[in-house]
């Protein structure tokens, strides 16, 4: 079960209005957030930094094995959404979201393929970094196996992102065969107020369902995850991605009955084109003020 304390943050995002602070507002209830967590022994400082982008296939292995030998059990996001079965020890989700270059997901996935583990892979439907249709043979094992496939939404950069999200998702469907059952959102860099307002507009429709979208199950954005480890921690000018010590201890930073998240940017693995996408984002030009 979700801590309580944490969904009640999380929902203060989908009640703040659009305004001239909402970004500062929006940065406020994250802080919040936080401290509260490491009060209740939740989001600790995540430690001593493991490596800095690109990361090696090698380190990958190790975080993978030092998990389940620490006796966590990857699950699917599906299964977490629905509230499905007892959290025995500690579970956890990886999930893969593929922001830049999805050749660069091939080589983890033979890793993942060796151990028995399924992540759930979110694609870009936006046409920004990458057209999705031009990189199918890159998903088709992952799909083909019945792993789990998502949509990695960038609809709020736009003022009309409804339009936006609907193409977004006719393009995954026209991909796929299939309407995306998982939904979530990139991330924004640099935020503007606007943006904040309609990316919480965006996760407040998640919340509810997407109309006309049959199967959808929804956005784990909105799931108050125990612990998040993750790779895309930045330093200061945003040219440097690392990983810290935190991917190896989900057990220790979860606790017993709990379920966490390992979140990877396969370009942070397997590809340098990292470098200047961090320092400028890729919000289009035409769309960094809006």
């Amino acid at each position: 079960m979700a801590d309580s304390s944490f969904s009640v943050l999380g929902r203060l995002r989908q009640l703040v209005r659009e305004s001239e602070w909402l970004a500062w507002a929006d940065n406020l209830v994250t802080t919040a957030s936080r401290l509260v967590g490491r009060a209740l022994g939740r989001g600790a400082p995540p430690g001593p930094r493991l490596s800095t982008a690109p990361h090696s296939i090698a380190l990958y292995q190790r975080i993978l094995s030092e998990n389940l030998e620490a006796g966590v059990s990857f699950v699917t996001l599906r299964e977490v959404l629905a509230g499905a079965g007892a959290v025995n020890g500690v579970r956890a989700v990886l999930r893969h979201d593929i922001d830049l270059d999805p050749r660069t997901l091939r080589p983890l996935a033979a890793v993942e393929e060796g151990l028995g583990i399924g992540a759930a892979v979110f694609v870009r439907a936006d046409g920004i970094t990458y057209r999705l249709a031009d990189h199918l043979d890159c998903f088709a094992p992952h799909a083909d196996s019945g792993g789990e496939l998502g949509l990695h939404s960038t609809a709020y950069y736009h003022r009309d992102w409804r339009g936006a999200l609907e193409s977004e998702l006719r393009t995954f469907r026209a991909c796929f065969g299939s309407w995306p059952t998982l939904v979530n959102t990139h991330g924004d860099h640099p935020k503007t107020a606007p943006r904040v307002a309609r990316r919480t507009a965006l996760l407040a429709q998640l919340a509810r369902g997407i109309p006309g979208v049959s199967g959808y199950v929804g956005c784990d954005q909105l799931y108050s995850y125990r612990y998040v480890a993750e790779d895309c921690h930045f330093d200061a000018d945003r040219t440097t991605a690392y990983v810290c010590e935190d991917m190896l201890q989900l057990a220790k930073r979860c606790g017993p009955g709990r379920t966490g998240l390992l979140l990877i940017h396969p370009e942070y693995w397997a590809s340098v084109a990292y470098v200047p996408y961090l320092a400028a984002g890729d919000v289009p030009a035409g769309l960094r003020d809006t």
